[in-house]
């Protein structure tokens, strides 16, 4: 773990071996940890679709709730559902030439988890080693430090990125991908500006993506647009600062420091702020939960109460937290440098993202089910933030650390990596239940089945009537799991 360039070619190449295996075989365990996970009470709703999705479907802008006042349900979210929905009507068919229709849905839902888990892994150490050659010993083992906080089990209710629900990573997981995906360009500012095919071709490819990441779920509208107000903000300070003069700011300096700002910064970030803001327009039509709603007042005093409850219910979070400000102070006082001095300086940046993501999140409304308005799936922005200033930091002080501390940091580290794994070790069978009762519908010749108590099927709670199966009878159906249309319900013993 040392500067790759002291280490030789021999221990290097081995190295990359262990880091790549140990890697794989991560990423491996979570796709059983996924393929075990049951289905949640939404996915009917979304694939089959219910009445009150469909015109999502058919208006992807929103057009109608710009021009009409149309109000409906979730009016923003066009490309997470369009995906959901293709997705669980094509893939499950097709490795159905592979697996049984059962295990067809369920490896369905775990590879489309592992690929936003991934996808994630992969644009995180992108972000942290500034190069896409995966194959590097920096960005496995920058892979290898944030793959840690993908938790499955037990802090996953308050460290959750992908969700055990399906629905919701389509909402939440997924889009943030896609946002970050977006974001790479400015990764390598400087490369695009030197090439001006690669340039032009990301100008023409910048407004239909905006469109995608911005109409694809609740968090990315607001992330997207403090993202890019703060880098509009950094490079306006950046060009004050390069002014030669000492005069204190005026609207003049303001002006030119603007005018400087690079056109790929535009090109990039406006299309990204005006269709965010667009996309938060549309989304004030929501019709889901109105009846729900609580003062704005009373949501942002609830803030503290979701900080207290993720900080202090498990040690996965606070952990994450305190690492971090342990790599700090090293860095800030051991370990300085220019490069470290530049990852305190982005710090300071991450911590306002944060804290303007957190106060923007009670505006985005109240739902019962996360009374407090901070919860695990709602700050996945912040949450990437961390585990970025974790990887990045830590990946520096690698690096950077001297003996005699040299092996006490080591450990501390390895000792931060056990914590994890050990906390995320078990696969839990939380399918099981649904498993058998789809398999006792399935083999059933009955037109109606009574299946046991508690069997939840693609429900979030008992089916107490064969009516209340219906659509779900019918998703079963395209699924070739069953060959006719069959009623389902729970039995009351």
């Amino acid at each position: 773990m040392h500067n790759t360039k002291r280490i030789s070619p021999k221990y290097k190449k081995a190295l990359i071996a262990i880091f790549a295996i140990f890697l794989v075989f991560d990423i491996s365990f979570s796709f059983v940890q996924y393929y075990h996970q049951s289905f949640d009470g939404d996915v009917v709703e979304n694939v089959a679709p219910a009445n009150y999705i469909k015109p999502i479907l058919n208006d992807p802008i929103g057009l109608n709730v710009l021009i009409k006042g149309d109000s409906g349900v979730n009016p923003n979210r066009f490309f997470s559902l369009w995906t959901y929905k293709t997705y669980f009507e094509k893939v499950p068919i097709s490795l159905q030439n592979f697996l049984s229709p059962i295990d067809s849905i369920y490896a369905s839902a775990a590879l489309f988890k592992i690929f936003v888990q991934i996808g994630l892994i992969f644009l995180l150490s992108l972000f942290i080693t500034k190069t896409p050659k995966f194959w590097k010993l920096n960005f496995l083992l920058s892979a290898l430090l944030v793959s840690l906080f993908f938790q499955t089990n037990v802090y996953s209710i308050y460290l959750g990125i992908i969700d055990s629900s399906i629905t919701y990573v389509f909402y939440y997981a997924f889009p943030f991908m896609l946002l970050m995906l977006y974001l790479v360009p400015f990764v390598f500012n400087k490369d695009i500006q030197n090439k001006k095919i690669l340039n032009t071709t990301l100008r023409v490819l910048a407004i239909p993506f905006a469109f995608v990441v911005c109409l694809s779920g609740p968090l990315n509208p607001g992330a997207a647009i403090i993202i890019s107000l703060l880098a509009l903000l950094r490079i306006v300070l950046k060009n004050i600062k390069s002014q030669q003069n000492n005069q204190a700011i005026n609207s003049k300096k303001l002006f030119i420091a603007i005018r400087n700002i690079p056109s790929h910064y535009w090109n990039y970030f406006m299309p990204l702020i005006i269709l965010s803001l667009y996309s938060l327009y549309i989304g004030t039509f929501n019709s889901m939960w109105v009846s729900e709603e609580i003062p704005i007042k009373e949501r942002y005093f609830n803030i503290h109460k979701g900080v207290f409850n993720i900080m202090t219910q498990k040690l996965g979070y606070p952990l994450l937290v305190v690492s971090i400000i342990i790599n700090s102070i090293l860095i800030k006082y051991k370990y300085k440098s220019e490069k470290g001095t530049k990852i305190l300086y982005n710090f300071n940046w991450l911590l306002l993202f944060i804290l303007f993501y957190a106060l923007l999140l009670p505006l985005g409304g109240y739902r019962p089910y996360r009374p407090y308005i901070l919860r695990y799936d709602t700050i996945i922005p912040i949450t990437i933030c961390l585990v970025f200033m974790f990887g990045v930091s830590t990946m520096y002080l690698i690096q950077s650390v001297q003996k005699p501390f040299k092996i006490a940091y080591y450990f501390y580290i390895l000792f931060i990596i056990f914590i994890y794994t050990n906390a995320d070790r078990n696969i839990q069978l939380n399918s099981e239940k649904e498993r058998k009762a789809i398999t006792l519908i399935a083999q059933s010749k009955d037109r109606i089945v009574k299946i046991p108590k508690d069997y939840k099927v693609l429900s979030w709670h008992n089916i107490n009537s064969p009516q209340e199966s219906e659509d779900k009878a019918k998703l079963l159906l395209s699924w070739n799991i069953i060959k006719e249309k069959k009623l389902f319900y729970n039995s009351n013993q």
